[in-house]
């Protein structure tokens, strides 16, 4: 089976927090299991500079309409692993940018253009190449299974399976109503049947309204996005589709996140030989010129940066932890007002707390 998946993060090009792993880790089982993976996303500055980043060549140029005249650009293509290709969209004036999203990097005032030329580019290369599957992975990809199931749902391209998969409800891709021009739908589908969410634009809810399955990531997590606590004005959508909607649990990738196999780790450990992990700890609050802490008192920080995750109760609770001899690191990209609390609290506290704005996947591993 061909399957394609869009997505705005896959590790190792492209991360900001779990989406990137979870998406890449999905498609190694997929591979592992016989099929043929085509991951589309954004041609990052980022991914670009990876030293993951495959030898790349040119896969065809693009040409949409916006409400302020033509976006051009092109698709890079290369090999990630066997039976796994990349295609990396290439439009600058979007994404050659220093952060991956308007948050912690700065205020992205074009992200509906950004995103949604995105989707309807994946949309357009679905409806050409037709492969068996698409999965759109989040707001971020959501319209190009609109697009595909409305502009392009003619012909072969009907065979085109398609599946939402949400890994987080919290973003619904909600954007001002003068955002549907870049969509390229019909005016028609702003309603509360397509695309319309309370006078806003909702991405997200493209996707979940015309794909043929919808993923959560959690049996329980489907469940809950059935509720008005996490479906967030969405839930009566989710249960009017609960038929075409199921949870599949997250997994681990065991092999990446060994620690007595990974190579990212100064010196590696296991049950039956444990000191290692004195010697990775030792090394990153060196690292991160950091003291050592009281017993039981370091603590380490990864992820996205959002309320959603707690990031603002931790950033609040900084100086009584710090009080009480805690040593904190903490890594990931995100909302902006959590962003400078952590860098103000690493000012104020150097040698307790260290906060890294970016995502670093060596800073990230197991310690």
């Amino acid at each position: 089976m061909r399957v394609f998946f869009a997505t705005s993060e896959l590790t190792p090009l492209a991360q900001s927090g779990g989406l990137g792993d979870a998406v890449a880790g999905l498609a190694q089982a997929l591979v592992a299991r016989g099929h043929e993976l085509v991951s589309l996303l954004p041609a990052y500055r980022t991914a670009l500079a990876s030293p993951s980043c495959p030898k790349l060549s040119e896969a065809g140029a693009l040409r949409l309409t916006g409400p302020f005249g033509e976006v051009r650009g092109r698709w890079l293509a290369g090999t990630l692993a066997p039976r796994h290709e990349v295609r990396l969209l290439d439009i600058p004036a979007f994404f050659d940018r220093a952060g991956l999203y308007g948050e912690a990097a700065g205020n992205y005032a074009d992200e509906a253009a950004r995103f949604a030329c995105f989707s309807r580019a994946v949309a357009l290369r679905a409806y050409e190449e037709r492969p068996d599957v698409l999965a759109a992975h989040d707001w971020h990809a959501a319209l190009a299974i609109a697009v595909l199931r409305t502009l392009f749902d003619r012909g072969a391209a009907r065979g085109v399976g398609t599946v939402e998969v949400v890994h987080s409800n919290f973003y619904l891709g909600r954007q001002p109503a003068s955002a549907m021009a870049w969509t390229g739908l019909p005016p028609e589908l702003f309603s509360p049947d397509g695309l319309e969410f309370f006078g806003d634009l909702s991405l997200l809810k493209g996707g979940v309204v015309f794909a043929d399955r919808i993923v959560a990531v959690s049996p329980s997590y489907a469940r809950e996005i059935q509720q008005p606590e996490f479906g967030l004005g969405l839930e009566g959508l989710y249960q009017l589709r609960r038929a075409r909607l199921c949870g599949i649990a997250n997994g681990l990738d065991v092999d990446r996140f060994d620690p007595a196999t990974d190579r990212a780790l100064p010196e590696r450990f296991h049950a039956g030989a444990p000191l290692g992990k004195r010697t990775c700890r030792e090394r990153a609050l060196a690292e991160l010129g950091l003291r050592a802490p009281a017993p039981g008192r370091f603590l380490v920080g990864i992820g996205r940066l959002t309320a959603q995750k707690g990031w603002d109760v931790l950033a609040a609770a900084i100086p009584e932890l710090v009080a009480e001899g805690a040593s904190l690191a903490l890594l990931g990209d995100g909302e902006r007002p959590i962003a400078d609390a952590l860098l103000a609290a690493s000012r104020r506290f150097p040698g307790q707390v260290h906060a890294a704005i970016s995502w670093d996947e060596r800073a990230a591993r197991p310690v």
